[in-house]
């Protein structure tokens, strides 16, 4: 028999191993997250797309820019049936497969809606809370904006929003530019100089690190 002695020298040499290789895929776990300030300074875009496939010239853009404390807003929507009023955006934390709504029209003229604003991030948070998108941050990507709006040939608009309808719908994604210089940077600087300091020598980690945040983060 082995002595227990022994055993519980193995049991604690296996219970560091797996404790070094957990702590390991903890910091590249970490090290792939965006940071506080990756989000509150990044820009989104979003191509809006009709609820109703019957409605195929109703579509549109919206850009989101975040800027420390500053988020500015615009969204641009064409071919709105001339009977949907009062269109205003909310959020949901899904993408817009199950976005299909029938928008009611009288195959008449349609207008655009457009809207330019400056919001806080506070307010920002307010509205994911509000729309139950909110995911403990401000990161946006991979949520969706949707535009909504009220119909005159079903009831008149009310004020508590209960017969408000989606007319349109974008998956909100970071703008490639951004994913570019930000992602890319801190990617290329912290998992190139963890992963390759720890398998292939310290002078590896330091140039992979260095040479990867670097480049990556100026292209």
């Amino acid at each position: 028999m082995i002595p227990m002695k022994i055993l519980g020298l193995i049991g604690f040499f296996i219970l560091s191993g797996c404790r070094e290789f957990y702590d390991e895929e903890f910091e590249e776990f970490e090290a792939s997250r965006p940071s506080q300030a990756e989000i509150n300074n990044v820009s989104y875009s979003s191509d809006l797309r009709s609820t109703d496939p019957n409605l195929v010239g109703l579509d549109g853009t919206a850009t989101i820019k975040v800027n420390d404390e500053d988020v500015d807003i615009t969204i641009d929507v064409d071919g709105i049936p001339q009977n949907i009023i009062n269109p205003h955006y909310t959020f949901i934390s899904a993408d817009c497969s199950t976005q299909n709504f029938t928008i009611p029209n009288d195959l008449g003229t349609t207008r655009s809606f457009n809207i330019s604003e400056r919001i806080t991030t506070t307010a920002l948070e307010s509205d994911l809370r509000s729309s139950g998108a909110y995911s403990g941050d401000l990161n946006l990507e991979g949520k969706s904006i949707i535009v909504k709006a009220f119909s005159t040939l079903t009831n008149l608009p009310d004020t508590t929003a209960t017969n408000s309808i989606v007319v349109a719908c974008g998956e909100i994604e970071v703008e490639d530019e951004e994913r570019n210089t930000t992602t890319i940077g801190t990617a290329g600087g912290i998992v190139g100089g963890t992963i390759g300091g720890t398998d292939e020598g310290t002078t590896d980690g330091t140039v992979g690190g260095t040479a990867g945040g670097a480049v990556g983060g100026s292209f």
